[in-house]
Parts: C-alpha cells; sequence; structure tokens
C-alpha cells in the first residue's frame, strides 16, 4: 500500500477527530461512525463532540481539506433533529451534516415553535386537517416570521413540508398588509417553505373545497425531494410510552349559534275546505289551522301566512272577506294562547317558545328578507360572524342574504339587516372593531 508509505511527501493516513489537527490533506474523506441500532434506536452521545469545546474539533475537521471534503454518513441532519439545543458540537454536526445533504448550501435558520396565540380561524383549520391524519405546529417561528401552521411530514416528523397561512377578513381590508405580506412571502418560499393560503370566504362558503387544497398542497410537497422539507424542532417523545398515560382526548367546541335548519313546512292531518277560509261561520277551525300553521312555521310574515292559508285551502285571491276571517281567526288565536302577536308587528309567533336555528329555503319554500323575522335574522348574522371569525361589516347583509337563498339583495332589505346589526351591536351581542364585526 504505496499510499501509506511515511516516506512519501503526503501520505494517506487515517486519524481520530482528536488527533486530526494539523494536518491537510487536497482530499479529505470524513467518515461518521455514529448510526442507528439493531433495533433502529439512535443515540444523541457523539463522543469527543459531545465533551465542551467539541464544536471546535469538528470545525478542525472539516477544514482540513485544500480542495475537496467528502463525507460518508448514515446519517442525515434530520435525524438529529432532538439533538440538545444548547449542545453547541451535537448541533454543529447536525448543520454539518444538513449542509452536506444540501449539497454545500447552508443550512436553514432552525425553526421554533413560539408561545404566540392562535385564533379561531386557525383553530377549525388545524382541527379539519389533525382529523385526516397530519399532524401540526402552531405559530412556528421562521427567522423573523411567524406560520401560522406548519404541517410535519407523516413520512418523516423531523421535517415541515409545509405551511398553511390562515387570511381573515382583515387582511382583505387591508392593501398595506397584503403589499407587505408580499414580500414576506417571497422571503419565506426563499427559506425553502412551501406556503399554502386559506381565506376565510372560502373557508366558510367552501369548507370541503378549501380541505381538499390543503391536502393537495400536502401531497405535492411530500413528493419533493426530502432536502426541500424545512427542519422542524423536535418533539418530546417519553423513554417508555407504555408506562405514560394516553393523552385527554381533545374537548370539542361546539359553536354558540348553529347553522341554519330547512324550513319545515305544515301539512295538516287532514284535508281543508275552501270554506273554512271563506265563510266567516268557520272562524274556530281557521284559528286552529292558524296555530298549527305557526307552531311549524313560525316565526311567519302575515302576508306569508296569508299565502300560506290560500295554498292549503286552494284559494287563489285573498278579497277583503278572506282578510276578516283571518283577523277574527287570528285574535281567536291570541286568546286561546296558542299564537302571540304584538300590535306592531307584522309577524306570528308561539308563546313561549323562541327561536333557536334560522331556517334555510327549502320544500319549495323561499322567502324575501321582509319575510323573515328580525329575530331570525339576528341568528344567521351571529352564526355568520362566529363562522368566520369575524366579517367586514359591509359585506354582512348580502352574505346574510346568501345563507336565505337570496341572491339579488335591494337596498331596504339591506337596510332591514343592517338594522339588526345595530340592535346585536346595542345588546352586546356583537362589537365594532373598525370596520369588522365580531361576537362580543
Amino acid at each position: 500500500m504505496s499510499f501509506f508509505d511515511s516516506s512519501r511527501d503526503e501520505p494517506v493516513f487515517i486519524k481520530s477527530l482528536e488527533n486530526v489537527q494539523g494536518d491537510e490533506r487536497d482530499t479529505m474523506l470524513i467518515s461518521v461512525g455514529y448510526g442507528h441500532d439493531e433495533r433502529g434506536g439512535l443515540s444523541m452521545n457523539f463522543g469527543p463532540i459531545n465533551t465542551d469545546g467539541g464544536w471546535r474539533r469538528l470545525n478542525v475537521l472539516v477544514t482540513r481539506a485544500k480542495w475537496e471534503c467528502v463525507l460518508v454518513s448514515s446519517l442525515r441532519g434530520s435525524e438529529l433533529a432532538a439533538v440538545n439545543p444548547h449542545n453547541r458540537g451535537a448541533v454543529a454536526l447536525r448543520d454539518f451534516l444538513e449542509f452536506a445533504d444540501r449539497r454545500g448550501e447552508l443550512p436553514l435558520q432552525p425553526t421554533t415553535i413560539t408561545e404566540g396565540e392562535t385564533n379561531d380561524f386557525e383553530d377549525a383549520v388545524r382541527a379539519a386537517i389533525v382529523d385526516r391524519g397530519f399532524t401540526l405546529d402552531a405559530q412556528v417561528g421562521a427567522s423573523q416570521y411567524r406560520i401560522d401552521l406548519a404541517v410535519r411530514d407523516p413520512s418523516d416528523p423531523t421535517r415541515y413540508v409545509l405551511g398553511i397561512e390562515c387570511d381573515g377578513a382583515s387582511y382583505h381590508s387591508s392593501r398595506t398588509a397584503r403589499d407587505r405580506d408580499l414580500l414576506r412571502h417571497q422571503v419565506l418560499r426563499g427559506m425553502g417553505w412551501r406556503i399554502h393560503r386559506v381565506w376565510s370566504t372560502e373557508w366558510f362558503y367552501e369548507r370541503d373545497q378549501a380541505i381538499d387544497g390543503i391536502l393537495r398542497s400536502i401531497e405535492q410537497a411530500q413528493s419533493r425531494p426530502i432536502t426541500e422539507g424545512i427542519l422542524a424542532p423536535a418533539t418530546e417523545l417519553p423513554e417508555h410510552p407504555s408506562t405514560v398515560e394516553p393523552p385527554p382526548k381533545q374537548v370539542v367546541v361546539e359553536p354558540k349559534y348553529k347553522a341554519a335548519v330547512p324550513y319545515e313546512v305544515y301539512r295538516p292531518a287532514q284535508r281543508l275546505e275552501r270554506d273554512h277560509l271563506l265563510q266567516p261561520t268557520y272562524t274556530t277551525v281557521l284559528a286552529r289551522t292558524i296555530g298549527e300553521l305557526v307552531a311549524v312555521e313560525g316565526p311567519i310574515h302575515h302576508d306569508f301566512m296569508v299565502e300560506r292559508l290560500k295554498d292549503l285551502h286552494g284559494v287563489e285571491r285573498a278579497g277583503s272577506n278572506i282578510q276578516a276571517n283571518i283577523k277574527l281567526a287570528v285574535r281567536q288565536a291570541t286568546r286561546w294562547q296558542i299564537v302571540e302577536h304584538e300590535s306592531r308587528s307584522p309577524f306570528y309567533r308561539v308563546p313561549t317558545r323562541p327561536l333557536v336555528r334560522f331556517r334555510a329555503c327549502a320544500n319549495g319554500v323561499s322567502r324575501t328578507v321582509e319575510y323573515i323575522a328580525p329575530e331570525e335574522l339576528a341568528l344567521a348574522v351571529l352564526h355568520l360572524v362566529e363562522d368566520q371569525f369575524g366579517l367586514v361589516e359591509e359585506r354582512t347583509p348580502s352574505a346574510v342574504a346568501r345563507l336565505f337563498g337570496i341572491e339579488r339583495l335591494w337596498s331596504e332589505s339591506a337596510d332591514t339587516i343592517r338594522a339588526v346589526i345595530d340592535d346585536l351591536v346595542s345588546n352586546g351581542a356583537l362589537r365594532r372593531s373598525g370596520m369588522q364585526l365580531y361576537l362580543a
């Protein structure tokens, strides 16, 4: 083996980390002798590198080559994500492996899980993706920025494959925020982050579509080379998992204001006769019918109730005689206390039974805003603001109208909804913050 002949000017040598200082060669082959054991375990004991000043020894080793340094290792830098961040030598080894894995590019600044608080929108997105089997960290620090949600690679949890940004309604309303975020986005991409943005409006109107978009982005990110991932902070794992009690089940907080239910149509048990509506002698029968109708479809507007009574009795036109009969029957139903009707209100309700859900058009029934009671509009507004985690007030009337299947909103109808919003703010159910509406 002439290469090892000590008489040569620069013979090949084999030395340990501790003894290499002072030697130089054109090419240095560095062998990392640490690796997984037969059970796949990996010790974080790296011998002299772990000692005080161990990082200096490593620094000497990797600077012995004049032209070329060849690294031989069974480990990747990502596998050392669990090293003690205060162990400067182990961190240096991890970064050197990462540097080699990136073909000479400096490793990215380590990410951290910050103490930043999440909002309801971010929590909802996170819960939806966790339900589909992924692990996410919230408020992950990347350089001077924070990523709302970061998805760990299922095949390599030491890396993030995707960052998720959750942009609420306030983002839409601020041009300055949008302009500033363009630069932020470019910086994060330059650091290697793949970013998927979720809009609150899409989350509200097309939630399944928004979730599918996130899942597609995760799938695409997983197909990229491992070197394109972002090193994730280590998660603390118990030494003996079998002896540790399982974590408590996550408590699912139900929304305070529920989504719409289909409009339920009153269907009488027996066929109703035309004369019950046409003749005043049937006031008692008509009063009972009105009570049953209001019990199912209340609160119901007077004019809408008249239309429903015409349909139920097979009458095409409600003349003065029919209007008079309905008026008498309503008085009778009110005396029986099966219908409640305030003198200045056009709506009929069931006494002592408050409305708890607003109703979307269904069963062939559609209503204009004027035919929807204020308390029902209020429930829709509150649900919308809660589900969207805040809403631009200017957009609220049209968004509420769409919940009821109303595509075109007239100015008078928009004013009706605005009046409901004002009442909700006055009674403390909503609060205004700039152009935004939030639950109080």
